[in-house]
């Protein structure tokens, strides 16, 4: 990427994703990411220690 501009804001709050072995140059550029508000019936399904994939979002949040 160079020269782009990328802000965003939510509980998943991804600036930048590299998948399937991809290398990311970034340069000149700007990627800035806001903390969100978790639902209020948010329960942890993971113990922090620990590296473990998030839960999948249904459909109805996948598109907020």
């Amino acid at each position: 990427m160079d020269g782009a501009r990328i802000s965003t804001k939510g509980v998943e709050r991804t600036g930048v994703i590299s998948d399937d072995g991809a290398n990311v140059v970034v340069k000149n550029s700007t990627v800035h990411t806001r903390n969100g508000v978790l639902p209020a019936d948010y329960q942890a399904t993971v113990e922090t220690p620990y590296m473990e994939s998030a839960p999948a979002r249904s459909p109805s949040t996948a598109a907020r």
